[in-house]
């Protein structure tokens, strides 16, 4: 190891250019390697997404108490996702006015749901903006929907059903129920003892929707939607997990969500394959460099040879030099990747961060690095070879 060393410290000072181009050689060839495997394995995870993935997380909130699952708490939660989760959401909750958290009768625990539309911005409350896309689906028959002025200032206005709706309930206490929320002689509808003025009516429904900055921070919350505009991550998933879990502990139990992981065997089949087919294009051009090295040291190949030096040393001792420098390159490839690229390439490539494990990297690594060996070894055995036949013509 010692002459193996020295030798480095020779090509150093004799052929610095040409040992720097090796050392690039091997850490340019080791990052592309691993942002490709990061890349095939988003893009393919993006892809199962595209097809069998959910676009909305769904938060049971399960509080025989009451004083758990509250609107304060619910809000809470909301605002502490992250900025990315909450600039691609917004939210879709079902509470129960005080007083009726638990109903026996079935139907009527059906329609007095309330229905409770907002959004994150900033940190506070804010209009759910889906009133387009609700009236083009020609749930809203006539009027507006909410404005973020409305919803942040807590407005008494509602969208109501229309009324002299027929519903059709099958129970005659849910008929009884919804009396309640007819309008006045003025117009104007009542929830939890407030009085609210309409701006539009809907197609269907059952209580009128209510800005939820005007319900009381105590109202029992027991059903959280999370409706993104696009398919949700994994990261994005287990984000909201932790969040919900730490402000709400067991009552909260969010579902399981509907991605299927990857083909594990033909993907990891595909990468090995492309990995390995790098790994010797880079050996290649590792293994010509190289060669120019051994083909300016013919003369001290000649002198070890007098002194003794067979030819299996020989290779074992440039191979030596070729995994100690191939080696440290990959630690510092590995360092420049882990620190520089991959937080920025998690930035654009939300699947790219869950393809490196200790096992992927080992693994990637290992692939490189017997690649590589295999084609110095076998340039090794031809270059050697030849400079020996030489030196004894000489």
């Amino acid at each position: 190891m010692r002459y193996v060393v020295l030798n480095i410290k020779n090509h150093i000072r004799s052929e610095g250019v040409i040992f720097v181009l090796m050392v690039i050689c091997v850490i340019a060839s080791t990052i592309v390697m691993f942002f490709s495997f990061g890349l095939y394995h988003h893009m393919e995870q993006k892809r199962v997404d595209m097809q069998l993935g959910q676009n909305d997380i769904t938060v049971n909130l399960t509080d025989s108490s009451y004083t758990v699952a509250t609107k304060q708490n619910v809000v809470k939660a909301c605002v502490a996702l992250p900025e990315e989760i909450l600039s691609h959401c917004y939210f879709y909750a079902s509470a129960r006015l005080p007083g009726e958290e638990e109903i026996a009768d079935h139907e009527v625990g059906m329609v007095a749901d309330v229905s409770l539309y907002y959004s994150v911005h900033n940190g506070k409350i804010t209009v759910a903006d889906i009133g387009d896309e609700l009236k083009r689906q020609k749930y809203i028959v006539d009027g507006n929907w909410f404005t973020a002025n409305q919803i942040e200032k807590g407005e008494l206005v509602c969208l109501a059903v229309k009324p002299n709706t027929i519903m059709g309930y099958k129970s005659d206490a849910a008929e009884q129920y919804l009396k309640q929320y007819q309008p006045d002689a003025n117009g104007y509808y009542h929830v939890d003892n407030k009085t609210y003025r309409c701006i539009g009516h809907l197609d269907l429904g059952t209580v009128p929707l209510i800005p939820i900055t005007t319900l009381e921070d105590s109202v029992y919350v027991y059903n959280v939607m999370i409706c993104f505009d696009k398919i949700v991550s994994r990261a994005e998933y287990d984000a909201i997990v932790k969040v919900f879990n730490a402000q709400f502990g067991n009552v909260a139990h969010v579902l399981p969500l509907a991605i299927p992981d990857l083909d594990g065997t033909k993907f990891y089949t595909t990468l090995i394959i492309i990995c390995t087919l790098m790994a010797l294009l880079s050996g290649v051009v590792l293994a010509m460099l190289y060669e120019y090295i051994l083909l300016q040291r013919k003369k001290q190949l000649t002198i070890f040879r007098m002194c003794g030096l067979t030819l299996v040393k020989a290779k074992k001792m440039y191979l030596m030099e070729c995994m100690l420098v191939t080696f440290l390159s990959l630690v510092v490839a590995m360092i420049i990747f882990g620190c520089g690229i991959l937080p920025w390439a998690e930035n654009i490539y939300e699947y790219i961060g869950e393809s490196y494990t200790w096992v992927s990297c080992i693994i990637l690594c290992a692939i490189y690095f017997i690649g590589t060996m295999v084609v110095l070894s076998g340039m090794l055995q031809i270059t050697l070879k030849g400079n020996i036949y030489h030196t004894y013509i000489e």
